[in-house]
């Protein structure tokens, strides 16, 4: 007793997206002038860094290396400086002040650029990245 009528049926995929990758992406909004922004996380398995969110998506689940470990496993700050270009590693912490993660944060550099200066350009960074999260399970599912 009852007439029903369908529409042309569409279906929209959208490929799973970690949340690390959209905090990310609303930082870059926040900072444009960044030359890139990645997080790292350790592997369950192998216990090794794999890039989880960046700047570049091409590169995403490429594998970390000894530096984003060390940050990840013992919070140790990392000051690299290129010709153009300043990298600096920090560690993102969960609510407990434990590291899960860790971050690379990319800037162009000035004449003048200091290790301190460069921590402290990144820094806001991190601590926005750290206040929109309480654990590493936030990030990754």
């Amino acid at each position: 007793d009852a007439v029903s009528y369908f529409a042309d049926t569409r279906l929209v995929y959208k490929p799973h997206e970690p949340p690390a990758q959209a905090l990310v992406r609303e930082v870059l909004k926040k900072y444009p002038r960044l030359l890139g922004l990645q997080v790292y996380v350790l592997e369950n398995s192998s216990k090794s860094p794999r890039l989880l969110a960046s700047k570049n998506t091409n590169e995403l689940s490429r594998a970390g290396g000894r530096i984003e470990q060390d940050v990840i496993a013992q919070g140790t700050p990392y000051y690299g400086k290129e010709k153009e270009s300043v990298s600096v590693v920090l560690p993102l912490r969960d609510r407990n002040g434990d590291p899960v993660a860790a971050v690379r944060v990319i800037m162009k550099t000035f004449a003048g650029q200091t290790e301190q200066n460069a921590f402290a350009r990144a820094r806001p960074i991190i601590m926005e990245l750290q206040s929109r999260f309480n654990s590493l399970e936030e990030l990754v599912q």
